[in-house]
């Protein structure tokens, strides 16, 4: 055993007993910054357990460290090594003061339920020496994000209790990317290692649209699913995807682009075909509800590999987000998000549960002055014009040809026209 933990404990906190099959044990009730362990008096000499949590010594931060054996004094002047090599069932529970764990090698059993609650916990790295992880050991909270298990071998697989369907992986090596049933749309990612090329891959992706991007290393997804849909009530969506996309049937998606248009400040998105490209921000319109998943390997990079792109305009920039950008930072930006009724909105800290979630797009620039901004198709087919300050004086509640005229009062005129972002039929 390594990184062994040398105590000395005084009489005061002594509790001296003769174990039948063991050495002098001095205490039952060990402490080390935070974590404690107690003594189980079973097999040869016994060892110690993780029980639970001691906030006095606990670290500011709230990350432990879990040792994989401490030296104890087990008789007058006599240390000897006692291994750790169990978290117990229950051992933290509900604990929401722990942030982090980290494990020593050694450690061989997590119990049942021993991290469930622990709501502030965010990601976990396995030992080496995992054998067996007990059912809902891992049920820690919404925030937990991944757990890494690359170090973890065919024992873990072949021993495991079982949790969402794991312990059926049937590989000797794997990486777990765990994602929680409760944060996505189809449940656990489980990333598999190669053995051969030791490439990392996984069967189906998933991941929910409305948390931030959270992947700890690349690798390849054969499928890719998200629990955004894009249904067919309203006129456009703004998405950022952190994987390239076929544009799925149904649906019409457009990059903002230079305008040969020649009147000056006019703001174009031009229709794309084929492929969305990772990291661009589009905007999409559904002719029916339209799923985003894909059904092609993608690459899927790891968050401090995936960049977002911007695209700029006569003024006007279009940015892609992976992460939640909050109301007061977009405030602050000036940002303009796209709401239901297909206007463009500023942010403001006047509203303070209009913000700009992750995988989506918004604009900012000099060009935009105005508290909202409109649509309107300049072509049924290929654009969308994006109608600013620079082009023509909104009103919200006027009407506009499809070219981006606005006429001076509701059309009886046969024909087609928009409406609050909207396009109407007049018959």
């Amino acid at each position: 055993m390594k990184n062994k933990t040398v105590l000395k404990l005084t009489s005061a906190v002594l509790f001296l007993a003769m174990l039948p099959g063991t050495a002098w044990a001095q205490t039952d009730r060990v402490v080390v910054d935070g974590v404690v362990y107690t003594f189980q008096p079973f097999g040869p000499g016994g060892d110690f357990a993780v029980t639970g949590i001691d906030y006095e010594t606990l670290p500011y931060d709230g990350v432990i460290t879990i040792k994989d054996g401490l030296v104890l004094e087990a008789f007058p002047g006599e240390f000897r090594p006692y291994p750790v090599t169990s978290i117990l069932d229950n051992a933290f529970i509900d604990d929401d003061a722990l942030k982090g764990v980290i494990f020593e090698d050694g450690i061989q059993s997590i119990g049942s339920n021993a991290f469930k609650g622990c709501s502030g916990i965010t990601s976990l790295t396995l030992p080496t020496s995992l054998l067996r992880v007990g059912w809902g050991a891992f049920a820690c909270g919404d925030n937990l994000r991944w757990i890494d298990a690359r170090n973890v071998g065919e024992q873990w697989k072949d021993e495991y209790d079982g949790y969402d369907g794991l312990g059926e992986i049937g590989v000797p090596l794997f990486t777990l990317l765990y994602m929680p049933s409760w944060c996505s749309s189809g449940g656990t990612n489980v990333v598999l290692t190669d053995p051969g090329t030791q490439e990392p891959s996984c069967q189906d992706f998933y991941f929910d649209s409305e948390m931030d991007y959270n992947v700890p290393w690349g690798f390849t997804a054969e499928k890719v699913r998200t629990t955004r849909k894009l249904p067919m009530d309203k006129s456009a969506y703004t998405i950022c995807l952190p994987y390239d996309l076929n544009i799925p049937q149904n649906a019409k998606a457009y990059a903002m682009v230079e305008t040969e248009d020649p009147k000056e400040g006019k703001v174009i998105f031009s229709q794309v075909l084929g492929t969305l490209d990772k990291g661009m921000p589009y905007l999409m319109v559904a002719d029916a509800d339209v799923s985003l998943d894909s059904d092609v390997p993608s690459e899927i990079l790891s968050t401090e590999e995936a960049q977002t792109s911007t695209a700029t305009v006569a003024g006007v920039t279009i940015n892609g987000t992976y992460a939640t950008i909050s109301n007061t930072d977009a405030a602050v930006m000036k940002a303009y998000g796209l709401k239901d009724d297909n206007i463009w909105w500023v942010v403001s800290t006047k509203n303070p549960s209009f913000y700009i979630p992750p995988f989506r797009a918004f604009l900012t620039g000099e060009a935009l002055q105005s508290n909202s901004f409109s649509f309107a198709f300049s072509d049924d087919i290929d654009a969308i014009r994006l109608l600013t300050d620079g082009t023509a004086a909104i009103d919200n509640d006027a009407w506009y040809t499809l070219q981006g005229v606005q006429l001076p009062s509701q059309p009886h005129t046969p024909g087609v026209y928009v409406h609050h972002g909207r396009k109407y039929v007049v018959k």
